[in-house]
């Protein structure tokens, strides 16, 4: 390995960075991805629980971006799902639950009011036109199938360019001098001529640019989530249960969101009295029977799930996810810092990148219409 020297090493694997580097292989660019999971993806990979396979481990909407929907649906040909789709508002008002669509008058209403940009003179001056006006949280769109069609179809082109990954290979050390980047993992090393790094960049302990010791806060964000299944006594209970895509909670409940993640995954694969919820909980929360309970209370008392006679099982999948990321002013002082060694993208939104990023991936696409 000491011998070999990359074009461009991409640390980490997710779908902007892995198209990237499918791109550069087609043009002759000597790259290798590096990834300290052991499966592609990055925060889009899914998991395997409850005897589902591929389930979502979250689920990252789209924000709107023209672009970004044309890439996926027409490049890609990955079929997106309906706007504003059964997605709800759960909020409480003097003691009284309501749920309600986000996409009728009320539920644009709570939109306005509880923005944090939100003026109230300017909002009753100009009432309708900001009643009506698209937001992101009814125009955002996901596939239909869930992020395994997206990470199939990368896996697709994966393996007809043959494009160099290595899995489970953290990068503990990162040297950059004028020649060129010494990469360290906990495996061995790599040389290139540059790395490429996105927002899900880890800053290792040892980051040395030009003989300066680079140090860089990394921004932790504690995110615990709590997979969910429900097992339901019959068909009839199933009948009677709330249909939803997204829940949005009010900041004084437990849960800030909640997806139904059963409905990306195959019919068939599927059992009619079976489903998972996927709840992404308050920063504060702990893996304990008092955290359960509590979420539990809270889905009974808006009526997301049926009544207690009518379940036959219950059963939960608790994560502590620790968001590591670092932000756009540490992504352009490693830019700067590395004199043309560092190459950023930023991948916080998926179809902004899509529709900023695509316009370089001529060879990519050139695939894709062979292949999709």
């Amino acid at each position: 390995m000491a011998s070999e020297i990359y074009d461009k090493i991409y640390i980490g694997s997710g779908p902007i960075l892995l198209l990237d580097a499918i791109n550069e292989s087609l043009k002759g660019t000597k790259t290798l991805t590096l990834d300290k999971s052991k499966v592609i993806g990055g925060a889009w990979k899914t998991i395997n629980i409850f005897g589902f396979n591929n389930l979502e481990n979250a689920v990252h909407y789209l924000m709107p971006n023209k672009n970004g929907y044309k890439f996926l649906e027409e490049i890609m040909a990955i079929k997106l799902g309906k706007r504003g789709h059964k997605k709800y508002y759960a909020r409480s008002y003097f003691g009284i639950n309501i749920l309600f669509k986000t996409n009728n008058l009320l539920g644009k209403l709570i939109t306005k009011l509880e923005s944090n940009n939100f003026n109230i003179k300017y909002f009753f001056k100009n009432f309708l036109k900001e009643l009506f006006k698209q937001n992101s949280i009814n125009y955002s769109r996901y596939p239909i199938r869930g992020s395994k069609v997206l990470l199939d179809k990368i896996t697709n082109l994966i393996n007809k360019t043959k494009l160099k990954i290595r899995l489970n290979e953290e990068v503990i050390g990162i040297n950059i001098n004028k020649k060129k980047v010494r990469i360290l993992t906990k495996k061995g090393e790599y040389f290139a001529n540059q790395i490429v790094i996105s927002h899900g960049f880890i800053p290792p302990p040892e980051l040395n640019i030009f003989s300066k010791k680079i140090k860089l806060k990394k921004k932790i964000f504690p995110r615990p989530s709590l997979h969910i299944l429900i097992n339901l006594e019959n068909n009839n209970s199933n009948k009677n249960k709330i249909k939803f895509s997204q829940v949005l909670f009010q900041k004084s409940s437990p849960i800030k969101y909640l997806h139904e993640i059963t409905q990306f995954i195959d019919k068939e694969e599927n059992n009619n009295n079976k489903y998972v919820i996927v709840a992404a909980l308050r920063h504060n929360l702990k893996n304990n029977i008092k955290t359960k309970r509590l979420i539990i209370n809270e889905l009974l008392k808006f009526k997301i799930l049926p009544e207690l006679k009518k379940i036959k099982e219950i059963d939960f999948y608790w994560q502590d996810i620790f968001l590591p990321m670092i932000n756009n002013a540490d992504l352009k002082k490693l830019k700067k810092a590395g004199n043309g060694r560092i190459k950023v993208m930023r991948t916080e939104e998926l179809a902004s990148a899509f529709s900023y990023y695509e316009k370089d991936w001529n060879y990519l696409k050139d695939l894709m219409k062979i292949t999709f």
